[in-house]
C-alpha cells in the first residue's frame, strides 16, 4: 500500500477491523468469506506452531492460524469475543484467530501509508500498510504474504519429507 499524496479522499479502502491485544488491524474485505465464533478446532499433528488446527466449515476442512503467534505476539486464552475470520485467497481458505472483530471500516486511501522502513522486521513482514483513523492507527495484514510464504514452505516441506521417506 502506498500513500499517494494526490489521492482523492473519496476513494476508500474497505476492511474488516479487528483487534490483537491493544492494537487495531484490518483486512481487505474482498478476501473475507465470513467471521465465526471459535468452536471445535482439531489439532493437527506436526503442523507449524502458529496453526492451531482445523475446523469443519459446512463440510470443508479449514486450517486455523493463530494470528497472534504468527506475528510474534504472546498467546492469550480464548474469550467470548475471540473470532475466526475465514479468508479466501487464490482458491485456498484459511481461518485467522483474532481477539475480537468490530466492524467494516472505510479508510480514505490518502490516510494510508507504507510502514516506515526502519520498523520492518522479520516478525512484522505481514504488515503492508498503516492507516490513520482519528487518534489511532490500523495495521493492514498482507494476506498474500501469509498465504504465499506459508503454503509454499509447507508444501515444499511435505514434498521434501515424502522424497526422503
Amino acid at each position: 500500500m502506498t500513500n499517494d499524496v494526490n489521492a482523492n479522499d473519496t476513494k476508500v479502502f474497505r476492511c474488516v477491523n479487528f483487534r490483537l491485544g491493544d492494537e487495531w488491524y484490518g483486512q481487505d474485505i474482498t478476501y473475507i468469506q465470513e467471521v465465526n465464533r471459535v468452536q471445535g478446532i482439531t489439532e493437527v499433528p506436526g503442523a507449524p506452531e502458529y496453526i492451531l488446527g482445523v475446523i469443519n466449515l459446512r463440510g470443508s476442512v479449514i486450517p486455523v492460524m493463530d494470528l497472534r503467534r504468527r506475528l510474534g505476539m504472546p498467546t492469550i486464552a480464548l474469550t467470548k469475543k475471540s473470532r475466526v475470520i475465514v479468508i479466501e485467497f487464490r482458491g485456498s481458505r484459511l481461518g485467522l484467530l483474532v481477539d475480537s472483530v468490530h466492524h467494516v471500516l472505510d479508510i480514505p486511501y490518502g490516510r494510508i501509508s507504507d510502514p516506515p522502513e526502519s520498523t520492518i522486521t522479520e516478525r512484522n513482514r505481514f504488515i503492508n500498510g498503516i492507516g490513520q483513523l482519528d487518534e489511532r492507527f490500523v495495521f493492514f495484514i498482507n494476506i498474500e504474504r501469509i498465504f504465499d510464504e506459508e503454503f509454499r514452505k509447507d508444501r515444499a516441506k511435505t514434498v521434501e519429507e515424502a522424497t526422503i521417506a
